[in-house]
């Protein structure tokens, strides 16, 4: 095994060599009893049961009052536009967003795999494009589109198989229902549109983007001999919560073109899934509530459902704001934080979250929401109550993977370095003794060292962290080279052509920091030009003076820089 990996190194056959990797990794068996009960066709019931009551509105009938005027503004925007002629896809627009798709993903019900649609060929794609012009202009997909097949998935291997929560469900959809959902939001994109205190799934944006919008909003506080009040908000079952009729409303209040409008209608007004286990199929169950599972269109539309709320947070007037920009909340997806430089701003925000909720029927969740405090100790008092439940104040609190202790807003590094020792044994565990050390190597630098530095660009130390890192690092070095510990990796790292953590972790800033300078996110560029002295204390190390020094100019200059420590 270790030499079939080896050989699938030097040829740069990247799947080939994960292909090899996954095949020795150890699978879980499927459990044999699930919440008491045993036999497949028991555990399938179960699931079905417990899935069929997750896809329900948190208040029976809450959709109802959204039906009637819903249907009657569609009734009468269709008759006005009527004669709007309707937005297509020509066949060369079409061919790009097939050469997007990725290979070796699950097939749906129908069994096609995006394969079968890349290797089409035009005459396909011709087709293809018909097909979705007609079902654009008539408002209508084929039934197919519209089941999906739940696969129950153990959250962590080392968790209760037995138990139910310990399982995420995961949608498998026809591949041509997400090729389809990928072209609509190219043809309505416009009109789906968010907030820039929305950093979920859009194009140039992350978790790092989010946390730093968040470290910096605490460090402006701080830095000014003040404090910010933080609460981290739960949505329960957000995703699967969405009413349908409501989420109609809310585009039809945008100017969404109705004939999408409609295709949703008719697309959500027949979803239903079935859950497979062990091969078994159970029965089939409709979806009342939620956005479409693993669709394209689906965390977009989501983001479109929530977007008011940021609205109604920055008219409570309530909230923090870094001169004239408000950044009392941030969002990524439904991760939720507010932020206020008072409790009782604080409070008021939460109020306004739990008012939305309740017109939108979204319900948070005060066991798993928190709330803390930076630039200071928390306080026993003001309690803050979340529906009428009393807050818990944190002494760390996780946001986006990320530990951040209150009081200092320093990133706690322990869980980033205990899952790089987990990925590192995990490795060794599948290559083996005798392994081939520049096979090992890339395994620890493509699949353990991303756990290390995962929103490292955001990240505030202090000397014991940033040694932990360095020695996790380095440690991983000596053990693939046999080394001793009290050897210097410099000479290793030299000839691998790989950087020190601390170099690395430099070279991370500096990029990040230079594209949020130009992003097109107007609150992350307002926030950028509060870094800017950071930006030159870090450069003027490696001799960067400039925020225009090219991708390749930094790295060079950084990789320069460590050579000559070496």
């Amino acid at each position: 095994m270790n030499d079939e990996l080896f050989n699938h190194l030097c040829t740069k056959d990247n799947l080939s060599f994960w292909k090899a990797k996954r095949f020795c990794a150890n699978n879980v068996a499927p459990t044999t009893i699930l919440n008491g009960k045993s036999g497949d066709s028991a555990i399938l019931h179960e699931f079905t049961c417990y899935y069929s009551n997750i896809f329900k509105p948190n208040t029976a009938n809450s959709d109802e009052k959204f039906r009637a005027e819903v249907e009657d503004r569609l009734t009468s925007e269709y008759h006005n536009t009527s004669h709007t002629p309707v937005p297509s896809i020509d066949v060369s627009s079409l061919l790009v967003h097939i050469a997007k798709l990725k290979k070796g993903k699950a097939a749906g019900l129908d069994g096609i795999v995006n394969e079968h649609i890349l290797y089409g060929g035009d005459c396909l794609a011709v087709h293809i494009c018909l097909l979705f012009n007609a079902m654009t202009r008539h408002s209508f997909v084929p039934i197919e589109f519209c089941n999906g097949i739940i696969v129950p998935l153990l959250k962590c291997k080392h968790g209760d198989a037995s138990q139910l929560d310990m399982y995420r469900g995961i949608t498998l959809s026809p591949v041509l229902s997400k090729l389809f959902e990928s072209v609509l939001l190219d043809l309505f994109g416009l009109f789906l549109t968010s907030s820039d205190l929305q950093f979920g799934f859009k194009k140039n944006l992350g978790c790092s983007h989010a946390l730093f919008a968040f470290n910096e909003t605490v460090r402006y506080f701080m830095n000014n001999n003040s404090r910010a009040f933080g609460a981290f908000l739960d949505i329960s079952k957000a995703f699967d919560k969405v009413l349908h009729n409501g989420l109609f409303k809310k585009l039809l209040d945008r100017n969404v073109p109705v004939c999408l409008v409609l295709l949703l209608k008719y697309w959500y007004g027949h979803l239903q899934c079935a859950v497979r286990w062990n091969n078994a199929l159970g029965n089939w169950f409709s979806i009342l509530s939620g956005v479409r599972q693993g669709g394209v269109l689906s965390p977009v539309l989501f983001s479109v459902y929530i977007d008011d709320l940021i609205t109604d947070l920055k008219l409570s007037r309530y909230g923090a704001n870094i001169g004239n920009i408000f950044a009392g909340c941030l969002l990524y997806a439904d991760d939720i934080v507010l932020l206020s430089p008072t409790c009782h701003g604080l409070q008021k925000l939460i109020t306004a979250c739990e008012q939305y909720g309740r017109l939108w029927d979204l319900k948070f969740n005060s066991l798993k929401s928190q709330v803390a405090t930076f630039g200071s100790k928390c306080p026993t008092n003001p309690i803050i109550t979340l529906l009428n439940a009393p807050l818990q104040w944190a002494d760390k609190v996780k946001y986006l993977g990320v530990y951040i202790v209150s009081n200092t807003a320093l990133t706690d590094i322990s869980n980033h370095v205990r899952q790089f020792y987990s990925r590192f044994n995990n490795v060794l565990s599948v290559i083996g003794k005798g392994s081939r050390e520049m096979c090992t190597l890339h395994l620890n630098k493509v699949y353990c060292l991303p756990s290390l530095t995962y929103g490292c660009e955001t990240w505030t130390l202090n000397d014991q962290s940033i040694n932990r890192v360095n020695v996790a690092w380095n440690n991983s070095f000596r053990h693939i080279f046999s080394g001793f510990w009290w050897e210097s990796v410099k000479p290793l790292q030299y000839y691998t052509a790989t950087l020190p953590i601390s170099y690395f972790i430099d070279q991370r800033k500096l990029l990040f920091w230079k594209k949020l300078a130009i992003h097109n996110n107007n609150f992350l560029a307002s926030l950028s030009r509060l870094l800017q002295n950071r930006f030159y204390a870090i450069g003027s190390l490696y001799d960067i003076t400039t925020m225009s020094a090219s991708v390749g100019q930094i790295k060079s200059a950084v990789w320069s820089k460590f050579i000559e420590t070496v």
